[in-house]
């Protein structure tokens, strides 16, 4: 059963223990240890201890997992607003790199 684990506020500890089956049909949540139950049928919702809903998304796939707490999501998913603006920086940083590497290849080549 892989398991992911995530901070529920930025910089907090690690908490929210995370568990699937392969196939993505089992889905169990832990807080501190402690399993939550699901709030809907399908499994995927939840509510934490201090009343927040919980929304977790597995794809089996992948094994990535996107965890929704009261309408953000976590730190450390895909969505994470600091994992999309460092995924922007480093393309911008890439396309830079190669758009200075192919303007010497063309000055130092011949007429």
């Amino acid at each position: 059963m892989p398991t992911r684990r995530f901070a529920i506020d930025r910089g907090a500890a690690k908490r929210l223990s995370i568990s699937w089956e392969r196939g993505g049909r089992t889905l169990r949540v832990f807080l501190d240890g402690l399993e939550l139950p699901s709030t809907m049928p399908a499994g995927n919702d939840f509510r934490l201890p201090d009343g927040r809903p919980l929304a977790v998304d597995v794809d089996a796939a992948s094994g990535t997992v996107d965890v929704i707490c009261d309408g953000d999501f976590l730190p450390g998913t895909r969505f994470d607003p600091h994992h999309q603006l460092l995924l922007a920086y480093v393309t911008l940083f890439l396309v830079g790199t190669l758009h200075i590497a192919v303007a010497f290849l063309h000055l130092g080549g011949g007429p």
